[in-house]
């Protein structure tokens, strides 16, 4: 059971945006995936990951990070790293950055978490009214590292 490893970590991907969340790679410093993450997060849903330290690894814990990439229209992605860290020494750290490298998305990772913000994109809405939105991803550390998407709205 994942629940008698030393080390292992839970990574809930929040996804409260209009928009399919895609996982594109991944990158481990330290442990194993016990559960790898989802290839897609559907909007206004939540999916799950889970690690632990290696079979048969010593004073090693759960590091690492991964890449998503949200598709906005034909011509415009994007992409974002999330970090996560339960090792033998040390502390729950969580992290987000605009990257398409996850082992930039594992050096993000902090003790205090994060959220990185994305520039502005263009759209218009269900009633046909034009807007603005940004995207947001915020990381809070721990056991349960949650990674939460939520689109940021101005109307023009």
């Amino acid at each position: 059971s994942l629940k008698e490893k030393t080390r292992w970590i839970q990574g809930i991907i929040r996804n409260a945006t209009d928009f399919q969340i895609r996982y594109v790679k991944s990158y481990l410093d330290s442990g194993r995936y016990d559960q790898f993450p989802s290839p897609t997060v559907n909007p206004f849903s939540t999916s799950t990951f889970t690690g632990c330290n290696g079979d048969n690894s010593a004073l090693t814990g759960i590091s690492g990070g991964a890449t998503y990439r949200i598709d906005i229209d034909e011509k415009h992605s994007y992409y974002f790293s999330i970090g996560f860290t339960n090792p033998y020494l040390g502390a729950y750290k969580a992290g987000a950055i605009a990257s398409d490298n996850p082992e930039q998305g594992y050096e993000a990772a902090s003790k205090e978490g994060g959220d990185v913000t994305s520039g502005e994109y263009h759209a218009v809405d269900k009633d046909g009214i034009q807007l603005v939105f940004r995207l947001r991803i915020t990381a809070a550390p721990g056991q349960r590292a949650t990674f939460t998407i939520e689109e940021i709205r101005f109307y023009e």
